[in-house]
């Protein structure tokens, strides 16, 4: 089915259930598809307010942290709601801490438009909206190893098959079947008979990878969860020395001077795991244990020598380890990271 058919669906029915529930009237006007700033605009017929729209097929499947970026970003331009296929509790509550407006096809629905004012959460989804995300060869773990390695050097996408493939860390035989199916999704361009491709919605690349990376590739490089009683147990060690990078909070820290880290993720060669743990004096957390201090420990899943930006991992992997956490003070780091050094 056409994607925009299925979101215009989504639509139609968010607006029916929204309506059926408050006796509130809403319609719906969609924007050229070439706009990249929202999939519409809500109006709120009966104040004449305007929301800019962002549909979200597969809701259920996507972290609250990648849901709530994308509505900051959407929000910079105007006041904003997400339509989803389906938020489930838990994710409703985290939408609405972070001021995200949202209906689902569900009637679920956060809306703050004084003097209207929605909270309907709980609403089980009807069977035909819990379809999970079909998934390609892009967004299986290897495929996220060489989209990574696109975000992170976009003229890679032009390199040969060979090139890519050293650069990502992958077989040889993976990159094609993962270019085609980045084409056929519409995040990569290949003009045969002009020898060229190219990204042509970065963004929309970086939002994709971003929610897969934690159900798809992050735990398939899972060493261990650690902590300490030393709050400052990080500042006097050097990663690379063990050829490792931090991610996550301190890596954020020391790119934006915004965030003050509490919690740590590392990527580290399997085989320098145990005398860094040593040096670091870090302890594996037990089962059922509340911690002040989470430290997490991943092996790198990426095949090349970063000189740039020394003993933090590249800002992408940043972003994506922020966005994962679905901690408000993260995301909105996230936020300013991906300003300053993404786009």
């Amino acid at each position: 089915m056409n994607n925009a058919l299925d979101e215009q669906r989504i639509v139609e029915i968010a607006i029916e259930q929204f309506q059926n529930e408050t006796g509130l009237r809403l319609a719906f006007d969609p924007i050229p598809v070439t706009d990249q700033d929202g999939d519409g605009v809500l109006h709120l017929l009966d104040t004449g307010k305007k929301l800019k729209v962002e549909v979200k097929k597969w809701a259920a499947n996507a972290a609250a942290g990648n849901l709530v970026a994308k509505m900051q970003q959407i929000a910079k331009l105007g006041n904003g709601v997400l339509i989803a296929d389906y938020i489930d509790p838990r994710k409703a509550e985290k939408l609405k801490e972070a001021k995200v407006q949202f209906l689902d096809t569900a009637g679920n629905a956060y809306l703050n438009q004084p003097p209207i004012y929605v909270f309907i959460n709980g609403k089980k989804p009807a069977p035909q909206t819990t379809n999970k995300k079909p998934s390609g060869k892009a967004f299986q773990p290897t495929g996220m190893r060489i989209i990574y390695a696109f975000l992170i050097n976009k003229a890679l996408v032009n390199a040969p098959y060979r090139d890519i493939a050293e650069q990502a860390g992958v077989a040889l035989g993976a990159v094609g079947m993962v270019i085609r199916d980045l084409v056929e999704r519409g995040l990569l361009d290949d003009n045969k008979q002009l020898k060229q491709r190219q990204l042509p919605n970065y963004n929309q690349l970086l939002d994709e990878w971003t929610e897969a990376y934690p159900q798809k590739l992050r735990p398939k490089q899972f060493l261990g969860n650690f902590t300490t009683d030393n709050d400052h147990w990080w500042q006097t060690l050097n990663p690379q020395k063990y050829g490792a990078v931090w991610g996550g909070e301190i890596a954020a820290a020391e790119y934006t001077h915004y965030l003050t880290p509490k919690d740590a993720t590392l990527y580290i060669p399997k085989g320098a795991m145990n005398p860094f743990l040593k040096e670091a004096r870090l302890r594996r957390i037990h089962a059922f244990e509340a911690p002040h201090i989470n430290i997490d420990l991943f092996e790198p899943f990426w095949n090349y020598e970063d000189k740039t930006h020394g003993d933090m991992a590249h800002p992408v992997l940043v972003y994506a380890d922020l966005i994962a956490s679905d901690e408000p003070r993260n995301i909105e780091t996230a936020q300013k990271l991906r300003d300053q050094y993404i786009r």
